[in-house]
């Protein structure tokens, strides 16, 4: 009996033996089974996360080339103004030389200090002095001593001169 029993138990386990093996193989093959699927959904998630990589340089790049389009074209609107600034400015430049050059031909005698004392042609090369002068400081320097040179020539002839006119002295 004791031989009965050991070889019912000895079969018992041969078979319990084979049972799990045969569980463990079945996993196996399910498990092969299963593993391409995981590697085909690693492998995609690799290639999506790659995409997005990708499409973050692209947009990246794109917003750079677009940031220095907008510096390009804001240079070249500060470019045309400064431009046209200076242009506003040499015109206004020019039309007040032109006025004042126009204002220097045509002054009138009574303008020029002691014109009564001046021959036409002094008081012509006069004004051509001062429309040649171009300092504020040096044309009222020329005023001034134009101013002396009348007073000397009133006062060798006898004659005393104000603001506006000559008047004869007494």
């Amino acid at each position: 009996m004791k031989t009965r029993t050991g070889v019912i138990t000895l079969a018992a386990c041969a078979l319990a033996l084979m049972s799990t093996a045969a569980f463990a193989q079945g996993q196996a093959g399910q498990g092969a089974a299963q593993r391409p699927q995981a590697d085909r959904m690693m492998d995609r998630d690799l290639q999506q996360d790659h995409d997005r990589m990708q499409q973050s340089a692209r947009d990246k790049a794109q917003q750079q080339a677009k940031d220095k389009q907008a510096a390009m074209d804001q240079q070249q609107a500060r470019d045309q103004q400064a431009a046209m600034d200076q242009q506003q400015s040499q015109q206004k430049d020019q039309a007040m030389e032109q006025k004042q050059q126009k204002e220097m031909e045509h002054t009138p005698d009574q303008q020029i200090y002691g014109h009564a004392l001046m021959s036409v042609e002094e008081r012509n090369e006069y004004r051509e002095k001062l429309r040649m002068i171009d300092s504020d400081d040096e044309r009222g320097k020329f005023v001034a001593e134009h101013r002396e040179e009348m007073q000397l020539r009133a006062d060798a002839q006898g004659m005393s001169l104000d603001d506006e006119d000559i008047e004869e002295a007494e």
